[in-house]
C-alpha cells in the first residue's frame, strides 16, 4: 500500500513538473513590464539614494553587500544576496532624472536592464513627492520553470514593487519625508 501511494505521488510530482516546464518553455523568454509610486520625498534626494550603490544593502531588502567599480567611464556594481552575486552595468546617469542599468552577470536565470526615472510632482500641502518609475523593457527569463512562475504565480514586476517600498520606507526611515 506504502509502494502504490508512493508511487502514485511521485508520479504526480513528475507529472506536474513536466507540465510546468513545458509550459514555461511555451512562453515567450523576453518580457516588459513597468511600475511607478509616489515617493514623499524631493527628487534630487530620491535620486541620491538610489544612485549611491553602496549603500543598498542599509536599505534594500535581502542585500548583504554592494562593490562598485569605476573604469573609466563606465561603472559597475555587484549586488550580494542569499541567491549569490549579481553584477549591473551603469547605461545611463543622469542625475536627478534617469538611471538605467544593465545586469551583465552571466549564467543567471534571469537578465535585462531597468530604467529608472524620477520627476518632481507638484507639492502637496508641505510635502515635496516624487514619482519613481521603473520600467523593464528588456526583461529575460531563461528557465523554463521560473518563467511559468513569473507568468502565472508572482509576475514580472514582484521585484520593481519591492525595490520602490524599500526605498520609500529608507526615505521615510532617514528623515528624508519631504517636509517643507
Amino acid at each position: 500500500m506504502k509502494k502504490k501511494i508512493l508511487a502514485v505521488f511521485g508520479t504526480l510530482c513528475v507529472t506536474t513538473m513536466a507540465a510546468i516546464w513545458c509550459v514555461g518553455s511555451s512562453l515567450p523568454v523576453s518580457h516588459s513590464a513597468s511600475v511607478s509610486r509616489i515617493i514623499v520625498a524631493e527628487q534630487q534626494k530620491v535620486f541620491a539614494v538610489i544612485s549611491d550603490f553602496e549603500a543598498y544593502p542599509n536599505w534594500l531588502g535581502g542585500t548583504k553587500s554592494a562593490v562598485k567599480t569605476t573604469d573609466g567611464a563606465t561603472t559597475r556594481y555587484t549586488l550580494i544576496d542569499s541567491g549569490g552575486p549579481v553584477t549591473y552595468k551603469v547605461i545611463e546617469l543622469r542625475a536627478p532624472t534617469t538611471l538605467k542599468t544593465l545586469i551583465i552577470s552571466k549564467d543567471l536565470p534571469y537578465g535585462g536592464s531597468w530604467l529608472i526615472t524620477v520627476e518632481s510632482q507638484p507639492v502637496e500641502g508641505d510635502r515635496n513627492v516624487s514619482r519613481v518609475s521603473i520600467q523593464e523593457e528588456e526583461g529575460k527569463i531563461y528557465n523554463p520553470v521560473l518563467r511559468f512562475f513569473a507568468f502565472y504565480g508572482f509576475g514580472y514586476t514582484t521585484s520593481m514593487k519591492s525595490f520602490l517600498a524599500d526605498l520609500s520606507v529608507e526615505l521615510e526611515k532617514t528623515g528624508i519625508s519631504g517636509r517643507r
